[in-house]
């Protein structure tokens, strides 16, 4: 490896010169916040007599027990590695003594083998360094570093030109977010690599390994096999089978106290032989003077605060009350990676907590005293003033952790946070996420809780979020905090069910369905926001901060007019409350926005700089950044266009219009500065928690990058939209589509028009499912393909939109709100005689059924989707359903939930249940909770409310009244009267009617009769007899296949069972492949997993019968086994089995022996997990497939 030759002067200011780094070069700048050195590849020397320290015969350092395993992962890491130009982030992660490092350690000399330059990252100021050419650095202990010397690891191997890989090594990854989002947001690649329990059928050989390693080391006598079982989850670490082998040795060596036979027993065993190590050497007299009980203190001490420079490590034992001279027989014992420093912590993690537990009072472990002076000095640890205290300090990280295996140890740390709350908050967000996941007293975690500081905070929000979620309990007022919480840490469904839970309580819940109605429009379930804000600002003693909601709901379903009238009044009224507030600043912002949107500049730029100012003053940064924004977009050509709308929403019934044409203001300097300030700010705040804020960086580049023209800066914000997008359609594919049609005018040839095709496909799906706001900005994606396109005339909008019918349609619109319909309809009639289908649109609002049929057909026939809608449901008012499901079919083809609902309802009254729970699982999969309430009630009008349960539950949680009615009206004819006035309470807090009159004692409704007379006949004679639709068919006749497959097995046809499920599997193909019914991602699941079951059982037969069709089949199923996933346990037990039949299958071919015993070991893995947790169930499925594996490794040559 090469050598670092470095030379760094400071200027003036700081910054370092620094000439001859990693491999030359000059590096200007200020010193980074870590250092990079060369990988150390020689393992650690081990000390004279390995037997007093047990630990360095553990630690990763020494790699006393050659490595071995894990080569699915190696594989994985080179794939990684070898794969993509560029720099790349992976995180490797994994719980305590699971080998996380030796792994590192081996893939880090792989990687040297192959070629790379190799560098180990520590979290301490250092020289810069520019490492060239192929560079892996390799970060452990990640977790502990500060997000921002991460963040700017990765920003300055960034700037380098060759391959560049980080691999950061954790126990945890919840403040993994943070990291990844900046390095995706540098345009660099990231993963997550979890690295899992060792099998069980690996754990004999690695306990083999390491007891004959360690009694080579130790010169012992050949050792018996382990002290006890190594099945189950206390040995399912590399560290805890490397403990129970070096336990063993030693006792075979010493034959003193026996054999522990659990890991909590084996660490105190190795502990007390690591303090009689150290009363050896005292006794020695070779200079060593440091008492056995003071040399724990400092361990102790060393384990909560890492390594330290050894002038801050005297400091810091003088504040113990400890003697700085100690730190020399200490640093004898323990030697430092860094020659500077002192306080070296014992080693592996996992025994050094170990170590805490052992001396903190209330253990039951043998042997081994516990001290009163420990609880006290770990206090005095974590209460240590800022200037005194170690940087990277983890009291209440390493009890936290300690605490998940010694119950006593979660006690000292309550009393701990009792006595000292703010000690968590101080070690920061990972500290936080410890804590909530270990078994303290919830007490403690509400002491800790009333330390959180009283708004967002982007460092601490996961972890404060993780905190409050464990204390809330059922009262309202901290729902509803916890619900702000959530908001804040990103987790805005939680956030939604929090809030939801405090509204059916709070005794004025205004308050809280103003958040609901600002989470639930931003989950894009808009309507279900509206509704609630509504709702708030009616009641609301105080309605302010409601009607500034409902300003940007209204502005953001395109209702402009309405947003600008009750942003106004938000204004008014946060003036009078406070002229300086951020509240007011919030407002000003939104109606800011409304005011540019509907043409009024000038009004619209005021509103926004002194929101901008006032957001400055109250330094935050987040609505900092988004203000900036919205000033920059009122001088963007890239910002939304438009103008006032057509008047409130409605549903197809209503008379409300569409909408009028507007325009935008040019750029400047000081919205170009704006951009740039936004864009700084929403990068900063992305580091800290990239879950909260990446839409609000992804704006301010898609402004940024119209205003400064910029096409790589607006593809960045197409990229940030699309990743977004992805996640949540609904409520991010409309910026999606903005952006692409800004990229559109920045990019030329195919670039520009694949832009332009992307946001209209987008346009029209939104269209599709609310057609006000984005039906005229898809008629302008397409006027503006056209433009690009040589078959022009063909992409022409038909909508018949000019200037001046624009203008005669607008004067319509100012009628209609005016109050002068006669007036309105006679320049929308000149409007639609010349073509404008919005004129048409609104003609047919204006009119009788006849002429409303005619001018929405010929609406229809000039591409207005949401036409069809209207026609559907004049239809259906007029008893015309034939007709109305004809028009509905073709605007659910088209992408409209709306339709769907409305197709499915019509379905299922016709007795097409099926075909109904097609069209509303095709609903829910969108995210719009109506699918959901409609399944919910189709489920329910079938007899299946325990079917019907779960989709209730979801629609009602999202905001959906109705379905919160029917499941309180499920609930309490069940008999659980409680849970069903918790849901009405909700409703009725929102305004249902219904909701309100059960809770003044009405009844449900009876449950709805059996749909078919023979089965409510049988029901009645207590004859089982049930309805299936849907998934559930499909589920029955795969039983009743297995069932005939069965019987002639048993009659000895195996070729005629194997053509029954070659049979079942061509026909869910068919299923799969279908277009006459729509194929729900529920449904698609079922027939996949039915399909892939099918593919196995044939190849089962197939092998049976000796057919070469027995591996393509069994491969097949396997391969669609692994497409469905992992989460769900019927897929899980279902692969394991595929597995064990694939591996005999590859056994009976006598080749390929290594896939083979891959997928047997893969089988017993998955089926010990799940014995683990239903023994019963598949404890004999795990031993036949261990008894597969035994054969593969018997025969394997």
């Amino acid at each position: 490896m090469e050598e670092s030759v470095v030379n760094t002067v400071r200027d003036a200011h700081g910054n370092v010169v620094q000439a001859g780094t990693i491999h030359g070069g000059v590096h200007f700048g200020p010193p980074p916040p870590f250092r990079v050195d060369p990988w150390r590849a020689a393992p650690a020397p081990l000390p004279g007599d390995p037997a007093r320290q047990p630990s360095l015969l553990l630690g990763a350092a020494g790699e006393v027990v050659p490595f071995g395993g894990r080569d699915d992962e190696l594989r994985e890491l080179a794939a990684w590695r070898d794969a993509t130009p560029g720099l790349s982030v992976l995180l490797l992660h994994g719980p305590g003594g699971q080998g996380k490092t030796r792994l590192a350690a081996r893939f880090a000399a792989l990687s040297a083998d192959a070629g790379w330059s190799v560098f180990a990252a520590r979290d301490s100021p250092g020289p810069p360094t520019s490492p060239e050419g192929d560079v892996l650095v390799v970060v452990d202990y990640a977790d502990r570093w500060p997000y921002r010397h991460l963040t700017a690891l990765v920003e300055r191997l960034a700037e380098g030109a060759g391959r560049a890989r980080v691999l950061l090594v954790a126990r945890t990854a919840g403040w993994w977010q943070a990291v990844a989002g900046r390095a995706e947001h540098l345009g660099l690649h990231v993963d997550a690599l979890p690295l899992g329990p060792l099998g069980e059928p690996d754990r004999p050989a690695a306990f083999a390994a390491a007891r004959d390693r360690f009694g080579e080391v130790l010169g012992a006598p050949t050792a018996d096999g382990p002290p006890t079982s190594l099945a189950g989850r206390a040995f399912g670490s590399v560290l805890t089978v490397h403990m129970a082998a070096l336990v063993t040795v030693m006792e075979a060596r010493e034959r003193t106290t026996g054999v522990p036979t659990d890991p909590e027993g084996m660490a105190a065993y190795l502990l007390r032989r690591e303090y009689r190590g150290w009363r050896e050497l005292v006794e020695r007299g070779e200079g060593f003077r440091t008492a056995p009980d003071e040399l724990a203190r400092i361990v102790a001490a060393a384990v909560v605060t890492g390594p330290v420079p050894a002038a801050r490590g005297d400091a810091l034992l003088a504040a113990l009350g400890l003697p700085a001279t100690a730190a020399r027989d200490h640093r004898a014992c323990y030697p430092p990676h860094d020659p500077g420093d002192v306080l070296e912590p014992l080693y592996p993690d996992r025994l050094a907590e170990d170590f805490l537990a052992l001396l903190l009072p209330g253990h039951r472990a043998r042997g081994f005293d516990a001290e009163p002076w420990t609880a006290p000095l770990l206090a005095r640890v974590a209460t240590l003033a800022p200037g005194g205290a170690p940087a990277n300090r983890r009291v209440v990280t390493a009890l936290a952790a300690a605490a998940e295996r010694w119950p006593h140890v979660a006690a000292h740390l309550a009393d701990l946070l009792r006595a000292e709350p703010a000690v968590a908050v101080r070690e920061g967000g990972a500290a936080l996420e410890a804590l909530a996941a270990c078994p303290v007293d919830p007490a403690a975690l509400t002491a800790v809780e009333a330390c959180f500081p009283p708004g967002p905070d982007v460092d601490l929000d996961v972890g404060m979020a993780a905190v409050a979620e464990r204390v809330v309990g059922d009262d309202p007022d901290r729902l509803r905090a916890l619900g702000r919480r959530l908001a804040a840490a990103g987790r805005l469904e939680d956030a939604v069910r929090a809030a939801w839970r405090a509204v059916a309580d709070l005794a004025d819940p205004a308050d809280a369905l103003t958040d609901l109605g600002e989470w639930l429009t931003a989950l894009g379930h808009r309507e279900q926001g509206l509704a609630c804000t509504r709702r708030a600002v009616a009641t609301a003693a105080e309605p302010a901060r409601a009607l500034a909601n409902l300003s940007a709901q209204l502005a953001g379903l395109g209702l402009r007019s309405e947003a600008v009238e009750a942003g106004e009044r938000a204004v008014a009224r946060h003036r009078a409350l406070d002229g300086r507030s951020t509240d007011l600043a919030r407002v000003l912002a939104d109606v800011g926005r409304a005011l540019a949107e509907v043409g009024r500049a000038e009004e619209a730029t005021a509103h926004l700089r002194e929101a901008v100012a006032l957001f400055a003053a109250a330094g935050e940064r987040p609505a900092l950044a988004a203000a900036l924004t919205g000033l920059a977009e009122t001088a963007s050509d890239s910002g939304p266009a438009g103008g006032p709308d057509s008047g409130p929403a409605g549903g197809p019934g209503s008379r409300a219009g569409i909408g009028w044409a507007g325009g935008s203001a040019g750029g400047s300097a000081e919205a170009v500065d704006a951009a740039r300030t936004a864009v700084g700010l929403a990068r900063d705040l992305v580091r800290r928690n990239s879950r909260a804020h990446r839409p609000l960086l992804a704006r301010s580049l898609a402004a940024l990058g119209g205003l400064t023209r910029d096409p790589v800066t607006a593809a960045e914000a197409v990229d940030r939209w699309r990743e977004l997008a992805a996640e949540h359609p609904r409520a991010h594919l409309p910026s999606l589509a903005d952006a692409l049609v800004t990229l559109g005018g920045l990019t030329t040839g195919d670039a520009a028009e694949h832009a332009l095709d992307e946001a209209i496909r987008g346009y029209r799906r939104l269209s599709a499912v609310n057609p006000l706001p984005h039906e005229r900005r898809l008629l302008s994606a397409v006027a503006a393909l056209a433009a690009l396109r040589p078959d022009a005339r063909r992409w022409r909008p038909r909508d018949g939109r000019s200037p001046d019918t624009d203008a005669l349609f607008n004067r319509g619109v100012r009628a209609a709100r005016a109050g002068r319909p006669r007036r309105a309809r006679r320049h929308y009639l000149r409007a639609a005689r010349a073509g404008h289908a919005y004129a048409m649109v609104n003609l047919g609002h204006l009119g009788p059924p006849a002429a409303a049929e005619r001018w929405w057909r010929a609406a229809v026939d000039r591409g207005v989707t949401s036409a069809l809608l209207l026609l559907g449901a004049l239809c259906e008012e007029q008893g015309r359903l034939a007709e109305a499901k004809d028009w509905y079919h073709r605007g659910a083809l088209a992408g409209a939930p709306d339709a769907m609902v409305r197709l499915a309802r019509l379905l299922a009254a016709g007795g097409d249940d099926v075909a109904a729970q097609g069209w509303f699982e095709a609903v829910a999969a969108t995210g719009d909770v109506a699918g959901d309430h409609g399944l919910g009630a189709l489920l329910l009008d079938q007899g299946t409310p325990d079917r019907a349960e779960p989709h209730l539950t979801r629609a009602a949680e999202f905001g959906h009244l109705d379905a919160a009615v029917l499941l309180g009206d499920l609930l309490a004819r069940r008999g659980d009267g409680e849970r069903a006035r918790h849901w009405y309470r909700r409703a009725a807090a929102a305004g249902h009617e219904d909701a309100r009159r059960r809770l003044a004692g009405a009844p449900p409704p009876p449950p709805p009769p059996d749909r078919h007379p023979v089965v409510g006949a049988a029901r009645e004679l207590d004859i089982p007899a049930f309805e299936v639709s849907g998934v559930g068919a499909v589920d029955l006749a795969a039983a009743l296949l297995d069932r005939h497959a069965d019987e002639l097995v048993a009659a000895g046809d195996l070729a005629g069972a194997r053509d029954v499920y070659l049979e079942e599997a061509r026909r869910h193909r068919v299923l799969l492949a279908g277009r006459a019914v729509p194929v729900s991602p529920r449904m698609a699941d079922a027939l996949t997993f039915h399909l892939a079951t099918a593919l196995t059982r044939a190849g089962s037969l197939a092998g049976r019968l000796r057919s070469p069709a027995a591996l393509e089949h069994t491969a097949e199923g396997l391969a669609l086994f692994r497409g469905l996933g992992d989460a769900d346990l019927r897929v899980r037990s279902s692969l394991a089995q595929c597995l064990r039949i694939y591996a005999a299958v590859r056994i009976a071919r006598g080749a390929e022996w290594d896939e083979a015993c891959a997928a047997a070991r893969e089988s017993v893995d998955l089926l010990t997990a799940l014995a683990d947790e239903a023994p019963d169930a598949f404890t004999r499925e795990a031993d036949l497939s261990r008894q597969t594996l035994a054969l593969c490794l018997e025969h394997r040559p």
